[in-house]
């Protein structure tokens, strides 16, 4: 199998592994009556502490490389990606799994991630991607689109969808100019 392939694999195992995790997230907040605060920082720990478990030498050396500077990027992407992801726990809570992966991670974060990556990272937008951000852009107005009276039918919900792709977008802009700086 080759590198290609491979990645391929990992990609689509990522993106189920994040489905599983959405449905088990509204079933936690409206099912099982779990906390919010509960059901977006405890897996966050987890999380952490595993891949501090698995690999803790480079976490640890990468850490003491930062510097004031490292150190305020780590900081500031960690506080948006904490803030986006409360956000989006809540949005699934609200709207459910399945529109906010319409509305939220599966379109709109993809689009804020190409779009911050072109301005503050400097990379090149091809046709392909253009035209592929515009059709995102449609299908968020199809999803949002009431068909009643062809009114956008945007609540709080929605929005939080949306503003939480954005901070989880910016999150992911920070960490891609971390590891060009701090491999």
């Amino acid at each position: 199998m080759d590198s290609r392939t491979k990645y391929i694999f990992v990609v689509i195992l990522a993106a189920l592994i994040v489905a599983l995790e959405s449905i088990t997230i509204e079933a936690s907040l409206n099912i099982w009556d779990v906390g919010l605060f509960a059901v977006s920082s405890i897996p966050s720990v987890i999380a952490g502490l595993v891949i501090m478990g698995i690999v803790p030498k480079p976490v640890m050396s990468s850490a003491r490389s930062f510097g004031r500077k490292g150190w305020t990027m780590m900081l500031t992407m960690g506080f948006l990606f904490a803030l986006g992801s409360l956000l989006w726990f809540d949005a699934v809570g609200r709207i459910g799994a399945s529109k906010e992966a319409l509305l939220g991670g599966g379109s709109s974060e993809v689009l804020f991630i190409v779009l911050l990556s072109a301005v503050f990272l400097k990379e090149k937008l091809s046709r392909w991607e253009l035209s592929g951000g515009f059709l995102i852009i449609g299908g968020v107005v199809l999803v949002l689109i009431n068909t009643e009276d062809i009114s956008l039918g945007i609540g709080f919900g929605e929005l939080e969808a949306i503003t939480s792709s954005f901070l989880l977008g910016i999150s992911v802009v920070i960490l891609t100019k971390m590891l060009r700086q701090y491999p």
